[in-house]
């Protein structure tokens, strides 16, 4: 993994964690998302919307961090897919105002969330369980997410970023007996 490749996959993990424990902290204000008149509300609608498409991309790093498998790789893009649909049925539903596709939404958004713990017991389950908390917390913080769980994935996501990079530095070092810190 080059430079760049890296700082992008950390970059849409940071992100992704920000804006979920933002988005989950402004939700204790409680905007009005289902019809956002304020900059706050719209923000809110934005945000969650942004959230579940980083989450997507997230997901996907995920998917190329831990040893390959059928069954996890089918799991993760079918919830990505979910988070996808997720963010903009959101968007439409409450930004546009189509009350109609709020059962599409609320599916989409139930297949997201369980979807966490899913791939979470796979991940556990592997021999290479150690992020397996990336979907769990995420999962966790959705449940919880207008009191504040957000922050718990927030959390996660941030640890995620911080272990690919380590990751890499050790990798880094292994390939050219380099004795810099990892």
């Amino acid at each position: 993994m080059d430079d760049r490749s890296l700082a992008l996959r950390v970059a849409v993990l940071v992100t992704t964690g920000a804006v979920w424990g933002l988005r989950s902290i402004q939700a204790l204000a409680d905007p009005a998302f289902a019809n956002p008149v304020t900059v706050f509300d719209w923000l809110a609608v934005v945000g969650f919307s942004g959230a579940f498409l980083l989450t997507a991309a997230g997901l996907l790093i995920l998917r190329e961090s831990i040893r390959p498998g059928l069954n996890t790789d089918v799991a993760v893009v079918v919830v990505a897919s979910a988070c996808v649909i997720a963010a903009v049925m959101n968007l439409l539903e409450d930004g546009v105002g189509l009350p109609t596709l709020g059962p599409v939404y609320a599916i989409s958004a139930i297949v997201a969330w369980l979807g966490m713990f899913v791939i979470a017991g796979m991940i556990a389950v592997s021999v290479d369980r150690s992020l397996a908390f990336v979907p769990l917390l995420t999962g966790v913080g959705f449940a919880l997410f207008e009191i504040g769980g957000g922050v718990l994935a927030m959390a996660a996501w941030w640890a995620f970023a911080r272990i690919i990079v380590r990751r890499e530095r050790r990798a880094l070092v292994a390939r050219t007996g380099s004795s810099t810190s990892a």
